[in-house]
Formats: structure tokens, sequence, C-alpha cells
């Protein structure tokens, strides 16, 4: 059976510079099938014949693949910037194919800790809109894993940065006001995000553990 350019059915011993190779087997064994930088694959929604079924990958020179364990691009996750025999997290549900050397994914998580039931939607380029607990987990899965929303280049800095809207609904469907949005950019090696005062909320706020934003509703 064939599959469409984001996850095709390949013969090729090894990937081109910008092209990753995975495969059914551990160690480069079994069935193999071709994706290219830029690729960003929910496996169990889009090829569910595949979800937990790829154990190892061979990785082009211009590229690192982030692996997740859960759909729609859900952590636990595994940055990969060179081949490896064991991708070795649980089974992976979704991937994206970065540029080795200069992009980034970041993640997030929502808390409502007023316990009324609030979710957060972020809207940037790359993922569009992400819902937070997740709207459609995968089945016994918690809705509040840690899910990737932006992909941040190392040209996206401070004068530069990714604008990313937000919107905070509350379980009658009601949207929160004001509603916000943040600037992500890269700098000195690391993510950086910053509030935008004429959309600041006093009850949204978030702490960043690396490529990780938890944010809050009090």
């Amino acid at each position: 059976m064939g599959f469409s350019m984001s996850l095709m059915e390949t013969t090729l011993a090894s990937p081109g510079h910008d092209q990753v190779i995975f495969y059914e087997g551990r160690d480069f064994g079994g069935k193999a099938y071709l994706t290219t930088l830029g690729a960003e694959v929910d496996i169990y929604k889009s090829y569910r014949s595949l979800n937990d079924k790829l154990h190892s990958v061979k990785v082009g020179a211009a590229c690192k693949v982030i692996a997740f364990k859960h759909s729609s691009f859900g952590s636990p996750t595994k940055e990969m910037g060179a081949d490896c025999g064991s991708i070795d997290i649980g089974g992976m549900s979704g991937f994206i194919v970065l540029n080795k050397e200069k992009h980034h994914a970041l993640l997030f998580t929502f808390t409502d800790s007023t316990g009324e039931g609030r979710s957060m939607t972020l809207q940037s380029a790359g993922f569009g809109a992400v819902i937070q607990p997740n709207p459609e987990p995968e089945d016994g899965i918690d809705p509040n894993v840690a899910r990737a929303f932006v992909t941040l280049k190392e040209t996206d800095v401070e004068t530069m940065p990714v604008v990313t809207a937000i919107f905070v609904r509350k379980s009658s469907g009601e949207y929160e006001s004001p509603n916000g949005s943040l600037q992500f950019y890269w700098q000195d090696g690391n993510p950086h995000a910053r509030n935008i005062p004429e959309y600041d909320s006093a009850r949204l706020s978030y702490k960043q553990t690396g490529n990780l934003f938890h944010f809050t509703w009090e």
C-alpha cells in the first residue's frame, strides 16, 4: 500500500540531506517510509495503520526529527538529529521534521485552577489552532498532556517574534474577555515569551521550563 508524500513507502537505502526514513523494525529493519523536511504528521489521525508501528529512523544531514508519543503532537517527545535504531518512546503517534540547526518546537499545557473547565486555544503559524485540554485525545489518554503549538526559528529574534493569539473559553463556550496574545522569540540559545500589554489578562499567567510553557487561569 502506498502513502501520500507526507509519509510514503520507499525502497531507498539512505535518506537525502532533506529526507527522513522511518522503519517498522528496530535497527532499520522491516518496511520503510520516506518523509521530508517540514513534514508535520499526526500518524494516529492520518496513518492509523502505522500508529505505534515505526521504531527506528535514518535522519538526513539537514534534518532533526521530533517524535511524539501521543496524537495531536502530544508529549512525551524525543528529539533525534542523527540515525536512531530505537525511537523507544512507548510508541510514536506523530512527528515533525525540522531544520537540524535552526528550528525548535515549543509545547504548552493549560490549567484552569478555578475548576470551572475553561480551555485555551493558541493560534500560530505551523500548527494552526491548538486547544488545551485536547478535545480529541487518543482513547484512554490524558487530554492534558503537553502539545506542540509553534515551530520557532532561530531567525525569529526579539525584533521579529512569532505572534501567537490566545483565546480562553468558558465551559459554556463563551470567550473570556480580554483574550490575549504573546510574542515568542529565540535568543541566547533559548526560547522566550513576552506579553503584549494591550492584550494582557491579569488572570492568565505562565511559567516556562525549557521549551515547555505552563499556562494557568486563576
